[in-house]
């Protein structure tokens, strides 16, 4: 493959640049270039630390003194025990704190739609073969 195959043009900063100096492409997104994803990244990260407050009133409905008062209950996965990122575990109907999972188990509830049947389905599935 000739070398001037390989060059991209950045979709924010316009710049032509070699494809080893963009991140592989996920969905349909537009090119940008590492230095300007992290640049964008920093920026959207220091906004959202600014709005940690709102998104957690906003999402939960609870105060974030209440957030870190649950978040605070285990510093381990409830249902695996590995304390890797963890998250605030809610029943979607209620809103009520269920507890504190890590994000792959947290993620695996929602794919069963967060039902005992799901799940109950999946573990005959496993027995099965």
């Amino acid at each position: 493959m000739s070398r001037l195959l390989e060059l991209k043009t950045c979709s924010r900063c316009l710049e032509i640049k070699h494809t080893s100096d963009f991140n592989a492409l996920r969905g349909k997104h537009r090119p940008e270039c590492r230095m300007c994803r992290n640049s964008r990244n920093k920026t959207l990260k220091a906004a959202n630390k600014n709005n940690r407050k709102w998104e957690i009133e906003n999402n939960y409905g609870i105060t974030l003194e209440e957030y870190n008062k649950c978040m605070s209950k285990s510093v381990v996965c409830e249902i695996c025990g590995k304390d890797r990122k963890l998250v605030y575990d809610h029943d979607h109907n209620t809103m009520e704190f269920r507890g504190v999972l890590c994000s792959p188990c947290n993620g695996a509830l929602g794919a069963f739609k967060d039902t005992v049947e799901g799940l109950e389905e999946a573990i005959r599935y496993l027995k099965r073969s």
